[in-house]
């Protein structure tokens, strides 16, 4: 369970900060960081530098999708090259 300490770093880190860019990471991009991963997933890159990458679990055992309340994508897919 996430502690205080814990809700206070992502809020410092990610609370009021605009996103500058959000792409879906590149198979080469994925193989290099995450030699193991064979979906590619988005990065949302905030203008303080932080980069979110949603994954599967919290081992880092794949890529993962995002649910949305963006009309007409309920989910943000991953992609596969």
């Amino acid at each position: 369970m996430a502690s205080k300490k814990d809700i206070d770093i992502l809020n410092e880190a990610m609370v009021g900060q605009k996103i500058t860019d959000v792409r879906w990471l590149t198979k080469e991009e994925t193989e290099d960081i995450f030699d193991y991963w064979y979906n590619q997933p988005i990065e949302i890159t905030l203008e303080n530098g932080v980069k979110l990458i949603p994954m599967s679990d919290d081992e880092g055992n794949e890529a993962g999708a995002m649910a949305t309340n963006i009309p007409n994508m309920e989910t943000i897919w991953v992609e596969r090259e």
